[in-house]
């Protein structure tokens, strides 16, 4: 009896002892990101809880539209939500002259660049709620995006073609450089509303951050 009670407190203090080390793990990591934003995105289904499995999901082409811009507001009505964006993403050719490239598009609100800390204009500015909502054709280009295609040249003011469509430069960003596999530099920003009704014809979202 006193054996099998021993052996009973003992597996109690290494589960618990496991419990506290996963826990401290979970906590260190969204420490890495700040522990005061949350990430919504869609899912599929039929994949389990990794996210790049989920990702490698919607690539193959699954649709998820239950994500919505209303959900978007019921969000930043909660009182502990300050400020959230919300965005998709899509491909385009983007063209200046002779020069062509197809950069991933992040069709995001205004308020993106006050959450991505990251984000920081180096000329021009970043597009606002106004124009936003008005599904404004104007673009901001990672920096290595802008010397593709203007070279030395000033690109904010200038008019370029997006997916056929004549877009407006309004502003560039300072070089960020790459997380893992993804080059912030190349990447290309338009209001999420433009991208939604003028370029990919849908009404939903991929993901929600506040």
């Amino acid at each position: 009896t006193i054996f099998g009670i021993t052996i009973g407190i003992a597996v109690v203090i290494i589960v618990l002892s496991a419990g506290n080390g996963v826990k401290g793990l979970v906590l260190g990591e969204l420490d890495s990101f700040g522990s005061d934003w949350v990430n919504i995105e869609v899912k599929v289904p039929s994949t389990g809880r990794n996210s790049l499995e989920n990702a490698q999901s919607i690539a193959g082409g699954v649709t998820i539209t239950t994500l919505t811009l209303d959900d978007a507001d019921d969000i930043l009505a909660l009182d502990n939500v300050t400020d959230m964006y919300d965005g998709v993403t899509t491909q385009a050719v983007f063209s200046y002259k002779t020069e062509k490239e197809q950069p991933p598009v992040f069709a995001v609100t205004a308020s993106y660049v006050n959450i991505d800390t990251g984000t920081v204009i180096e000329d021009g500015r970043f597009y606002t709620n106004d124009e936003d909502r008005a599904a404004a054709q104007v673009a901001v280009l990672g920096s290595e995006l802008k010397n593709t295609l203007f070279g030395n040249d000033d690109a904010v003011g200038k008019s370029i073609k997006v997916g056929g469509k004549s877009f407006r430069v309004i502003g560039v960003l300072e070089e960020r450089g790459s997380t893992g596999f993804f080059n912030y530099d190349e990447i290309a920003y338009i209001p999420l509303r433009t991208a939604q009704k003028k370029m990919m014809g849908i009404d939903h979202l991929l993901w929600i951050v506040g």
